[in-house]
């Protein structure tokens, strides 16, 4: 319905998705994480063919190598806890696209 796509490269060890759109070296998902921007911040439109894509870049993390720190009060990655609020954020931003 013309609500547009939103590319979300969460491999924050190496960003080549980011690095591939050409915005390997900007702000992204690894900031999020680390509390440091907000997801709305993150979200920067690239140019595709004829049109306009979003992109969350992996971010910093990808640029440095190092894994984001989870947020204050979270548990380890890949506990449940530690997901949930990057992962509820990023389900109210994915509403608005197709």
């Amino acid at each position: 319905d013309g609500r547009g796509t939103l590319v979300v490269d969460a491999d924050v060890g190496r960003g080549e998705t980011s690095r591939i759109l050409g915005v390997g070296d900007r702000l992204g998902l690894a900031d999020v994480a680390r509390a440091r921007l907000p997801l709305g911040e993150a979200v920067l439109p690239v140019p595709m063919g004829r049109g306009v894509i979003d992109v969350i870049p992996a971010g910093s993390g990808a640029a440095t190598a190092v894994a984001p720190a989870p947020r204050p009060g979270l548990t380890d990655a890949g506990g449940d806890r530690a997901a949930a609020p990057l992962r509820d954020d990023l389900a109210r931003l994915a509403a608005g696209y197709d």
